[in-house]
């Protein structure tokens, strides 16, 4: 959340962000033309990300946008709410509404959840694939499906999963996606099926 300290309502900034501490908590980022004590004490004790002072530019707007993406991803994975309270995650993934975001070249990206044709096991490594981009995670197949936590992404395959959104067809031993199939095993195909209801 990106909120200027000096807003107009009965609420300053501060306090919006406290109260909304209340409820679910997000990552936060002041932006501000004041910088006196007071002011930076009062934010300090919602435990921003960061505190911008104006004017502010596309580009430190951008780097304190994805350490608070980083940061906030990592609290949550280790189940604290300070850094270092435990292993640091090796990949974060975040979620926000029918979207996901990963970290490609050094940024977050948003992935629509109906884009993703595919998730592809490569060895510690997961490829996670849509029509136009074959993004690399750094989590095995099985801990990226907990992850998205997605009804829609099936496993058929100990080296595939796929979203069933996007299946066009499929027969005993393998599924069409566009342009590329996937094996299905006969380990996963019962579950596959059971996607379906017959009508």
């Amino acid at each position: 959340m990106l909120c200027d300290i000096r807003i107009q309502g009965p609420w300053d900034g501060i306090e919006t962000v406290m109260r909304l501490g209340d409820g679910q908590p997000v990552p936060v980022i002041y932006l501000s033309a004041y910088s006196d004590p007071a002011t930076r004490e009062r934010a300090l004790q919602t435990l921003p990300a960061a505190y911008l002072l104006k004017p502010v530019t596309p580009d430190s707007l951008r780097v304190a946008i994805e350490l608070a993406l980083y940061t906030f991803s990592n609290r949550a994975n280790v189940g604290g709410s300070a850094p270092g309270a435990g292993a640091v995650s090796p990949e974060p993934v975040l979620r926000l509404g029918d979207s996901i975001f990963i970290r490609h070249n050094y940024r977050f990206v948003r992935v629509p959840s109906t884009d993703i044709l595919l998730l592809q096991a490569n060895n510690n490594h997961t490829l996670l694939v849509t029509e136009t981009q074959k993004y690399a995670l750094r989590l095995t197949l099985g801990n990226l499906l907990d992850r998205l936590a997605s009804s829609q992404l099936v496993r058929v395959h100990r080296s595939y999963a796929v979203n069933l959104g996007r299946v066009s067809s499929f027969t005993e031993q393998e599924i069409a996606l566009l342009d590329q199939t996937v094996p299905i095993s006969r380990q996963y195909r019962e579950s596959f099926l059971r996607c379906f209801v017959a009508q």
